[in-house]
């Protein structure tokens, strides 16, 4: 099969994440916490557009997640980034600076260390989620769009594709992203913009290995 060819039916091949049932739906929202700029727990009325929120942390996976804005700026919903780390191998480098957005260059490595020059909720460890992680927070309605939920801790949430941390070991040039559409991952170029949500902590392997069906589909392993 002609290498490009290939690349483009696994592109196609998606995990998945399965519907969630009510049950899973209120437990989930009950681990969701809103939090503000300076680390301390939300108190507003709820509604973002008067009384906005940074964060959400989530209780079950001890993360805490940026919450996006809808106005022009550096955490602006609309900014694109292209993927790029120049501090992996060198097939997986990715593009620098090929999306589309408000302040600094415009892809993931340049993002994540413009958030850490100040910081989000009185955290400077903000990262790429890996594939799983991102996984965790994908709420699919039976519609197949966004989960109401979801949109209640993640206003400005786009129907699209944001890119997690974990590249495709098999095709260089290549990562993992999260389709906040139809709510399944795949591989895409590096070079192709996406939104991006950072994440602050991590996910370990005990509760990957306990929570698997739940949350992550028929593969949660990581992905290099």
């Amino acid at each position: 099969m002609n290498k490009t060819v290939g690349f483009v039916v696994l592109s196609m091949l998606l995990t998945g994440c399965s519907e969630l049932s009510e049950d899973d739906r209120v437990k989930r929202e009950q681990n969701f916490i809103k939090v503000t700029a300076d680390g301390s727990v939300y108190s507003g009325s709820g509604n973002y557009e008067e009384d906005p929120w940074d964060c959400v942390y989530d209780k079950s996976t001890g993360l805490h997640w940026e919450v996006k804005g809808n106005s022009p700026g550096l955490r602006s919903a609309e900014n694109t980034y292209t993927w790029y780390d120049p501090d992996v191998r060198k097939n997986f480098i990715g593009t620098p600076n090929g999306g589309s957005c408000t302040v600094g260059n415009c892809d993931s490595s340049s993002y994540v260390a413009e958030v850490n020059k100040n910081g989000i909720c009185g955290l400077k460890n903000w990262h790429l989620p890996e594939n799983v992680e991102m996984g965790s927070i994908v709420f699919i309605s039976r519609d197949r769009n966004i989960d109401p939920i979801f949109r209640n801790f993640f206003p400005n949430t786009k129907s699209a594709d944001y890119w997690t941390s974990s590249t495709y070991t098999f095709q260089g040039s290549s990562a993992w992203a999260w389709d906040f559409n139809l709510g399944y991952d795949h591989v895409d170029w590096q070079k192709h913009p996406k939104h991006i949500r950072l994440v602050s902590g991590k996910v370990d392997d005990e509760y990957i290995l306990e929570k698997k069906n739940e949350l992550f589909g028929e593969k949660p392993e990581r992905r290099e």
